[in-house]
């Protein structure tokens, strides 16, 4: 039997029970598929990265000694542009997390604010539209390469 391909989201948060609660959230048994790497430090999730399994990242923008890390996010959008990442951030940095947004970050979510359902629905949307523009840079390709062998055998022909 083919099982389907699980959808990993990696999952930055140095906070124990807030990790617990946000990756709870997306294997919910409504989210079946959807895998949750869950790392504390930003090196080891640039580790995961390089691997080319992840298909999201969601980070919390406020570092667990109470440091708030923009600088965070903008590691890993230079380590993976291609990548969507989603910010987690409280009330107090909301316009932090409006800069990452501006910045290229895919969305922001306001800890305090959201639940179950407003995780998932932030989370299979990115991960949906990572995939499509995916797909569309793959098709792309495809047609050039098939352009250009089209293009060299019309010229040896010609020869």
């Amino acid at each position: 039997m083919n099982q389907a391909k699980k959808e990993s989201v990696l999952l930055i948060e140095g906070r124990p029970a807030d990790a617990q609660l946000i990756t709870n959230a997306l294997q919910n048994k409504v989210h079946e598929g959807l895998d949750v790497e869950c790392v504390k430090k930003l090196s080891d999730g640039l580790e995961l990265i390089q691997k080319g399994k992840v298909r999201g990242v969601i980070v919390d923008i406020e570092m667990p000694n109470g440091r708030v890390c923009v600088a965070a996010f903008e590691r890993l959008r230079a380590a993976a542009p291609h990548i969507p990442i989603l910010i987690l951030s409280g009330m107090e940095n909301e316009s932090l997390a409006k800069q990452a947004v501006n910045r290229g970050a895919y969305d922001y979510l306001l800890k305090n604010n959201f639940n179950d359902f407003r995780l998932r629905r932030a989370v299979r949307p990115m991960i949906a539209h990572h995939t499509a523009e995916e797909k569309a840079y793959l098709q792309q390709r495809c047609s050039e390469v098939t352009l250009a062998y089209a293009g060299m055998h019309w010229r040896c022909r010609d020869h």
